[in-house]
């Protein structure tokens, strides 16, 4: 299919801001998850989408292994 890159990160960030709620915009995939790991709890959920990114399943492992290296 075709696609557009002519929405931004801050296109879908500045509107959550605006209504109050806790949102963060990180470039670097590579930071992603030492931002996520001092926030987690017990029971917390982490979703990992996008669209066209054949490297986001790796990605949710990498964060998952993380999250279970953490806990033990």
């Amino acid at each position: 299919g075709t696609f557009s890159k002519d929405i931004s990160a801050s296109d879908i960030i500045n509107p959550v801001k605006e209504a109050s709620k806790d949102v963060a915009y990180i470039p670097n995939r590579t930071d992603i998850i030492d931002f996520l790991m001092p926030k987690l709890k017990a029971g917390d959920k982490v979703i990992v989408m996008g669209a066209r990114d054949d490297s986001l399943s790796d990605f949710a492992w990498e964060i998952l292994k993380r999250i279970k290296d953490s806990h033990c």
